[in-house]
């Protein structure tokens, strides 16, 4: 005498034996699509999203791109550099999470961080340092100060990019080699309503 029970596809058969011991389970035949032979393995998770679950906004395609220029130069004790950077969305809109940002030291310094966003920027800054002094001490050396003056905006993908809308910024800071990395502190101001101070130890900028 055998018994059989079947579920859903893929579920199995039991069958048992006159004897009372059960048979080896066999696979209902189903016609459900067949397996994958290169479905996860052992200790792989597989994640999947019914349609429309995920945004548009995270799936959408867009193109940018970036350009940067620097040029640095040091007579005696003086240090200037020149610093150009630029970025398009190739003239459509990108998703406001990957949006060119500015704000920030020597980013309109005196701003907050990504205070200015837009699918296009522009940003010119000057540099320029005096080292007070290059003795090398226990722990502090090459002790220098600086101003920055920079200039720059962000804009919507068709808004017009002109010399009047820029934005202005600067700064003046006092930076030094210390043994744990270089050391900085300083003030910047942007147009008159924005000024922050900043302290960093071992950042490269």
């Amino acid at each position: 005498m055998a018994v059989a029970a079947a579920a859903a596809a893929g579920a199995f058969a039991l069958a048992a034996r006159d004897d009372g011991e059960p048979e080896p389970p066999a696979r209902v035949p189903t016609t459900a699509a067949p397996e994958s032979l290169d479905g996860p393995g052992e200790g792989e998770v597989v994640l999947a999203a019914p349609p429309g679950a995920v945004p548009a906004w995270l799936t959408r395609e867009f193109e940018r791109t970036t350009g940067c220029s620097v040029g640095v130069q040091t007579i005696g004790r003086w240090t200037g550099l020149l610093k150009a950077e630029g970025g398009s969305g190739l003239g459509g809109d990108i998703p406001f999470y990957d949006t060119f940002q500015l704000g920030g030291l020597f980013r309109l310094s005196g701003r907050p961080l990504g205070e200015i966003r837009g699918d296009k920027y522009v940003l010119a800054s000057a540099l320029l340092y005096y080292r007070l002094s290059s003795t090398s001490g226990a722990v502090l050396k090459n002790l220098s100060i600086g101003v920055s003056a920079e200039f720059g905006n962000a804009y919507l993908a068709h808004a017009p990019m002109t010399f009047g809308s820029l934005k202005t910024a600067g700064s003046i800071y006092i930076i030094a080699d210390t043994l744990i990395g270089p050391f900085f502190v300083g003030y910047g101001r942007s147009n008159s309503t924005n000024s922050a101070a900043y302290l960093y130890l071992n950042r490269s900028f």
